[in-house]
């Protein structure tokens, strides 16, 4: 029994690392990754879509991909100029189906002394219970407008080169 816990939790360890989104380009408009749309040739929507309920990994996704982009177009600065997010969960039930092994132990005992025997037994249950489930998904969504205006002067520009450094130094 201790062992099927041991590796109950293992596996449960290892399915939350594998959970987390990488950051990456979607492959289809229901993905998770990024994607961008133009809306003017210096002004684009940016939506990071992460198989998680962190905002603010989904956020800073997003922000790189924005620096990243505004480099690409030859511009130095982008400003954020509108954004949400939003964390979507959904929860199903799941019917519990379980296999365990156990040893059945008889004793014999006779005039010379007592011997043990185990014996493997599997017992099966299914049905018995239920666990709930949950899927959660988080689209942040930015509009950027690029420039090449210097970031130091205030205002609400982003340096990209900068954005993309900090960013990529924590990822």
């Amino acid at each position: 029994m201790k062992k099927q816990i041991a590796i109950a939790s293992i596996m449960l360890m290892v399915g939350a690392c594998a959970s987390s989104t990488p950051y990456k380009e979607a492959s289809s408009e229901r993905s998770f990754g990024y994607s961008e749309q133009v809306l003017e040739s210096d002004r684009y929507r940016i939506q990071y879509r992460l198989d998680d309920d962190h905002v603010g990994k989904a956020q800073d996704y997003a922000l790189l991909r924005a620096a990243e982009l505004t480099m690409e177009k030859g511009y130095t600065t982008f400003e954020v100029v509108n954004q949400t997010a939003d964390v979507n969960t959904d929860e199903r039930r799941a019917s519990r189906i379980g296999f365990e092994r156990d040893y059945a132990i008889s004793r014999s005992c006779g005039l010379l002394g007592c011997t043990s025997r185990a014996t493997p037994v599997t017992t099966v249950g299914a049905g018995f219970g239920s666990t709930t489930l949950r899927d959660d998904e988080t689209v942040v969504t930015i509009e950027i407008l690029m420039s090449n205006r210097n970031a130091a002067l205030g205002g609400s520009y982003y340096d990209a080169s900068e954005v993309a450094a900090n960013i990529r130094s924590r990822m």
